[in-house]
């Protein structure tokens, strides 16, 4: 028998560019969908 462990998980973030001239340089942030699954014999 195995077992089977799965996470779904939404993450934001936020960052900025240093150095960088444009839209990005000022903090701004991203949405990420995170899935993982982890399969195994034993706990």
């Amino acid at each position: 028998m195995g077992y089977i462990i799965r996470v779904n998980s939404k993450i934001s973030s936020s960052h900025y560019l240093r150095g960088y001239s444009g839209k990005c340089d000022r903090a701004h942030g991203h949405n990420f969908f995170v899935e993982m699954e982890i399969e195994g014999g034993e706990l």
